[in-house]
């Protein structure tokens, strides 16, 4: 059996010291407090703070029965409890869709709006004549579809290829 596999079975227990009130780990989320048994998760085990804690007497060891007889004080949730609990994570989620359905408007929006602007470029034709060849190359790559190998060969072409590969093309792939 690995190391690893072979900790996990020996579970580790933990309570707080006798002069202690309470312990909290930001970096795990663990917070322990008076009268309080945990189980240590192998994150848990393996965090500085927590490690110092056992050594300092923050923290001491707890039997697996402590443990026990700990979550047998614990009051089992009511079903009501669990449903509204439910209910919050769901409106939780429901929020974070809201906002990312708004956002992806947003994005259809703006995409929408450059499309207009490319077309309005395409209608003068005289815009390209002020562009430079890196801007002409970015204007066709981003309104064409095209393969990686035309995107190279675009790259090396002069101003007045990429001008006339323009007017030739005057319909953007939907």
């Amino acid at each position: 059996m690995s190391k690893e596999i072979k900790e996990r079975l020996n579970k580790k227990y933990v309570k707080l010291g006798p002069k202690a009130d309470v312990f909290m780990d930001i970096e795990t989320h663990l917070t322990v407090t008076k009268g309080q048994v945990v189980l240590l998760t192998l994150r848990n085990e393996r965090s500085k703070r927590i490690q110092k804690a056992l050594r300092g007497g923050h923290l001491v060891s707890a039997s697996k029965d402590e443990y026990v007889a700990y979550r047998d004080t614990l009051e089992p949730l009511s079903d009501d409890e669990i449903i509204k609990d439910h209910e919050s994570e769901m409106g939780k989620k429901a929020t974070e869709i809201k906002k990312l359905k708004a956002k992806i408007i947003d994005l259809e929006k703006e995409n929408a709006s450059q499309k207009d602007e490319i077309l309005e470029l395409k209608a003068t034709g005289d815009e390209f004549e002020d562009m430079t060849n890196p801007e002409l190359v970015d204007y066709i790559n981003n309104t064409w579809k095209l393969t990686d190998e035309d995107k190279k060969a675009i790259k090396k072409f002069r101003k007045q290829e990429l001008l006339d590969y323009i007017k030739e093309n005057q319909e953007p792939d939907e």
